[in-house]
């Protein structure tokens, strides 16, 4: 009951605050190649019954019909825009209404379709004892997928259910013997950490050294820099009246500015071989982003504020982002015997 009330309210409270987010990507990705934002499939839930979950479209129209159900490293029929979604995991945005519905909880074995639910055995049946989740236990403990996914060398289902199914399983039913809230937060958090980080998170960020430092770098001058624009543009007293616009565009601001960020890899290489090139990236990021930011604060109707603090912003964001690189870099080389 409290793990159920527990979705409920989180569920409801990320609807809200994700809301700007989702509408930003179902415009992205209706843009990408007009086809359907939502991609909805029937996937086994609790006790064995079906349902519909929701996810935000990553591959091109009609994929099932151009490859296998599994979807491995490196899949053509992903879009740019999935590429992106499915490194940030905001595909998985729309299950929150799953979850709403009661059909899925934050933390449960992930559903699988009805036909590899076939191959079960009894004792691996008993993980549909419990709801599904967003974020399955073997996500977490277990190995990456699509590094698994990188040993295959035949067909991808049949290594899926050969090699990684039982694997996942394992883990999902020592998670479905003792569900509680407590292992549930837990294991949300463990899960956000590993999306920051990259264990589940764009894997072109592995085995970047320094790429976590940038990051939290970046997230701090994203803040600090929108403050900062607000506070120029009303000579450093931001007015009552404008304070709440700045609180409800935030969110935004971060959001969009984090899958920019990602989208153009501003973190592949280590600090200390920063060049031309990717200072150019920050230019991109940071303009693509800003652009991204204007359509969406006013596709909501929060135009309310001066349009030169989108361009205080901007310029101020991409000053720092790149001083800050250029300064890591020349004291690498000076402290470099």
């Amino acid at each position: 009951m409290l793990k159920r009330l527990f979705d409920i309210v989180v569920s409801m409270i990320g609807i809200a605050l994700a809301a700007p987010v989702m509408l930003f990507i179902a415009f992205a990705a209706k843009l990408a190649d007009r086809g359907p934002v939502f991609f909805k499939q029937t996937r086994v839930g609790r006790h064995g019954k079906n349902f519909t979950i929701y996810k935000f479209r990553t591959m091109v129209v009609d994929a099932p019909s151009l490859g296998a159900g599994i979807s491995g490293k490196n899949d053509s029929r992903v879009t740019r825009v999935g590429v992106i979604l499915r490194a940030t995991k905001f595909d998985e945005l729309p299950q929150l209404f799953n979850v709403l519905k009661g059909e899925m909880s934050f933390v449960g074995p992930r559903p699988e379709i009805p036909k590899y639910v076939e191959f079960y055995t009894d004792e691996q049946r008993q993980v549909l004892r419990v709801r599904p989740g967003i974020i399955g236990p073997a996500q977490i403990i277990g190995r990456n997928e699509e590094e698994m996914f990188a040993e295959c060398t035949g067909d991808p289902e049949e290594h899926y259910l050969r090699n990684i199914l039982p694997d996942k399983l394992k883990i999902d039913l020592a998670y479905a013997q003792n569900p509680n809230i407590a292992n549930d937060v837990r294991l949300l958090f463990k899960g956000a950490y590993s999306i920051v980080t990259g264990y589940i998170g764009p894997v072109w960020l592995k085995g970047r050294t320094g790429w976590p430092n940038l990051f939290i770098f970046d997230l701090h001058l994203v803040f600090i820099s929108n403050f900062l624009a607000f506070s120029l543009r009303f000579d450093w007293h931001i007015p009552s009246s404008e304070m709440p616009v700045f609180l409800r565009t935030l969110p935004i601001v971060v959001a969009v500015r984090i899958l920019f960020f990602l989208a153009f890899r501003l973190y592949q290489s280590y600090y200390k071989y920063v060049g031309i090139k990717d200072l150019i990236q920050i230019v991109k990021a940071c303009t693509a982003s800003s652009v991204a930011i204007i359509l969406v604060v006013f596709f909501i109707g929060l135009r309310v504020h001066s349009r030169s603090i989108f361009l205080i912003d901007w310029a101020f964001l991409m000053l720092c982002m790149a001083g800050i690189r250029v300064t890591l870099r020349l004291l690498s080389e000076k402290n470099t015997p």
